[in-house]
Formats: C-alpha cells, structure tokens, sequence
C-alpha cells in the first residue's frame, strides 16, 4: 500500500504543479466534437444576414426616441471606450535621504 503511495507522488512530482494531465493527453478525450462551437455562430448570422442595416436604423431611431438603452449602446459603437483621465500629482521632497536596503 506504502508503495503504490510513493509511486503516486512520484508521478506527481514529475508532472508538475499545473500539469494535471500527462503532455499530450486531454483529461477528456472524448472532448467537443470538432465544429460544433461554429454552429450557433453560424445560425446566427443566417438570420442577421441582410438585416442588419434595418436593426441598425431601428437602434438609432429608438435612441432618438429616448430609449435610454438603445442610445447607450449607439453611443458605445461611435467611439471607442473612454479611457481614465490622469491625475496630477504633486511630490514634496523628503527632507531624509532613502532607507538604505543593503544588510
């Protein structure tokens, strides 16, 4: 039993923090099938296709009317995301030299 214990850790060692799977081997072989993520994007556009300039005029027109969400998101699309301001900050001297680190 102390054996299989020790051979368990061993394994372990080599591996890796991290590493749970041996390099090359998936903890899912079976994994997704290959294709299968597209497949909603792909319906998705099918039924965008050729509508998009209609959404998109709807969107503005419900923003000019005042719908607060559809303005947030024309707005969002116009330009790009505000980034933070930079703040001034002003530095008095330190009237001691630095804390020497050396030991």
């Amino acid at each position: 039993m102390a054996d299989i214990l020790m051979e368990k850790q061993q394994k372990q060692r080599r591996r890796g923090r991290g590493r749970p799977f041996e390099k090359g081997q998936s903890g899912n072989p079976a994994g997704r099938p290959p294709g299968i993520g597209k497949r909603a994007t792909q319906a998705m556009q099918l039924l965008l296709d050729g509508e998009a300039q209609a959404l998109t005029r709807k969107a503005v027109e419900l923003a000019l009317d005042g719908n607060t969400m559809a303005l947030r998101m024309c707005l969002d699309r116009i330009g790009p995301p505000r980034r933070e301001r930079a703040v001034p900050l002003n530095f008095r001297r330190c009237a001691t030299p630095p804390i020497s680190r050396a030991r």
